[in-house]
């Protein structure tokens, strides 16, 4: 139980850490949370990005389907990419066809009800 509770206490701390580092097709980028709260790549804290500015509406999902997946599907705009950080910890990505993305976990919260 003691190990279950601090593997918990390990993601709620890395859910909330202002960087990120996540590896695809090797190579690396660089993740941070702006204004808004979506975790992004960073080129979109200098830029406007699609992943800044894009408004997701709320999904229906059936039973076992990922609100964020089925929302970077439905933009018609971006793609879902898997990455790493290298310490086998998975996370998915939306990417834009403006090379911006923003993470699974920020998406979940913007289509959630």
């Amino acid at each position: 139980m003691k190990k279950l509770l601090l593997v918990f206490c390990i993601l709620i701390e890395s859910a909330n850490a202002e960087f990120v580092l996540v590896d695809y097709k090797d190579q690396k980028h660089l993740f941070e949370k702006n204004k808004n709260d979506r975790i992004v790549s960073v080129e979109c804290l200098k830029k406007e990005c699609s992943a800044n500015t894009f408004h997701f509406k709320k999904v229906k999902i059936k039973d076992g389907e990922d609100p964020a997946a089925v929302a970077c599907l439905e933009t018609k705009q971006a793609k879902i990419i898997q990455m790493h950080d290298g310490k086998h910890n998975e996370e998915s990505v939306c990417l834009f066809d403006d090379g911006s993305m923003l993470t699974f976990g920020s998406m979940r919260i913007l289509v959630s009800d």
